[in-house]
């Protein structure tokens, strides 16, 4: 065995877990669980790949590869190559809050430092990762919070048609505060943990292909300060998501690929009853049928339809009606256009079942859509646009509740411009507005933010 060969078995080993390639990932994105996400996560991606110099923005080539000047380099270390960066910014935000009435405008900083190890070779790429997001109001001093993730992520080719990947990491993450889970009495956002493990195998000797695999996600809140004292307790929302899927594609021609999904999950929660006197655990599944396509060189992507189904226990204290399942049409996107080799545009749309605390609901029923669009003005310059629509139901459950519809729509602009391989300075604008059936969830909200990131 060669000492490359070693090296790999190793690391392999001590990786404890195999996460799968880009390339891979790209090929379908139907949500694995329709359970919680991990809103938030700022997990990186891994080491750079190998820039063609020669490469075209294309659907035929993708999206062109930053300039090589301008690339990190990374620290050789040995066999491994090591990825230090340093975000950092100053913002302005005149609805912190989330809030209908009252607003409380900030200005705050924060800093993300991460590092990524990386091995890379022709039969495994294994990255060790770790990062943190901390947040510094001027003001409103309780909303600061600081958020990190660490773990490992690789993939193996064991032969030519058969691939093994999988992740393990540990994170601490903070929801938003205008999620509809955050209460009007806490002074900043609730704070989580995630422990994932995932994994999956791909068998794809010819134009046939199969993939199978699934993953564990166990999820912990942290009680959250209010105003005036005391705390939110949150223990009733700790739950843990499992989840399996399977997956049959097939290739028709070069670019053109179609494929058919089964995804099945179960999600139970550390305590019986919740705040409101409702056992949430459930159970659900979802069958997806989509195609990879290359339209010509202006069109690439994955469209995908199905059906998501998503049962719960139904059993509550006395006095309550139960809670409803949630099913009915999934469906999704990711789509690239590429109108000239400087301007891409993508369209992305997925829909997904979300829990939450919400008295008489289940779950909230989330739809969305987002259009954006990357501008290459120079080679280290780049203007990007934004708009995006969200509607979340939240059914009711029997005569009692009134079902809760949110709609947020979003748009943002920004520019980056490139100063060397060593720094780049960014300046961006967001706006969103959410329109809800219960008025005091309504809010509007405008966040400039300018940032300079450094990397070697």
């Amino acid at each position: 065995m060669g000492l490359n060969r070693l090296v790999t078995a190793i690391i392999v080993t001590i990786g404890g877990a195999f996460t799968l390639s880009p390339n891979a990932f790209a090929q379908d994105v139907p949500a694995n669980s329709p359970i919680v996400a991990a809103p938030g996560s700022n997990q990186s991606a891994g080491g750079p790949t190998v820039w063609n110099a020669n490469q075209e923005t294309s659907a035929l080539n993708g999206d062109r590869t930053l300039d090589p000047e301008y690339q990190p380099k990374g620290v050789p270390l040995g066999l491994f190559r090591l990825f230090p960066t340093l975000n950092t910014s100053v913002s302005y935000d005149d609805n912190v809050f989330r809030q209908s009435t009252a607003e409380k405008s900030d200005v705050f900083f924060v800093e993300n430092p991460s590092l990524v190890l990386d091995y890379e070779t022709n039969e495994a790429h294994v990255d060790l990762y770790a990062d943190g997001t901390f947040d510094q109001y001027l003001k409103q001093t309780t909303v600061g919070d600081s958020q990190y993730d660490f773990g490992t992520k690789g993939s193996y080719l064991i032969t030519r048609a058969l691939q093994m990947s999988g992740n393990i990491s540990f994170s601490q993450l903070a929801e938003s505060l205008s999620s509809t889970d955050t209460v009007a009495s806490q002074n900043q956002p609730n704070l989580y943990t995630l422990f994932d493990v995932s994994g999956q195998m791909q068998y794809k000797p010819n134009r046939l292909g199969f993939t199978f695999g699934g993953g564990r996600d166990a999820y912990h809140y942290f009680n959250t300060p209010e105003f005036g004292g005391g705390e939110l307790d949150n223990s009733d929302r700790s739950n843990t998501v499992s989840r399996g899927f399977g997956e049959v594609s097939y290739d028709f021609s070069p670019g053109y690929s179609g494929y058919v999904k089964a995804t099945y999950n179960e999600d139970e929660f550390e305590q019986y009853f919740d705040r409101s006197g409702y056992h949430r655990d459930s159970h659900g599944y979802q069958i997806d049928a989509g195609v990879t396509l290359l339209l010509s060189n202006l069109v690439q992507g994955t469209l995908y339809v199905g059906y998501i189904d998503q049962m719960y226990s139904h059993q509550q204290q006395p006095g309550l009606a139960s809670l409803n399942d949630i099913s009915g049409l999934d469906f999704g996107a990711n789509l690239a256009w590429y109108p000239t080799e400087l301007l891409t545009v993508k369209l992305t749309a997925s829909r997904q079942i979300v829990n939450t605390t919400f008295a008489g609901s289940s779950g909230g029923d989330d739809r969305n859509v987002n259009l954006s669009a990357s501008w290459e003005i120079s080679r280290q310059m780049f203007l990007n646009a934004s708009v995006g629509y969200d509607d979340t139901d939240y059914p009711g459950a029997g005569t009692n509740f009134t079902d809760l519809d949110e709609t947020t729509p979003t748009f943002g602009v920004g520019v980056k411009y490139i100063i060397s391989h060593y720094a780049q300075v960014q300046l961006n604008y967001n706006y969103s507005t959410r329109n809800a059936t219960f008025s005091g969830l309504n809010y509007n909200d405008n966040l400039v933010s300018l940032g300079l990131n450094l990397q070697i």
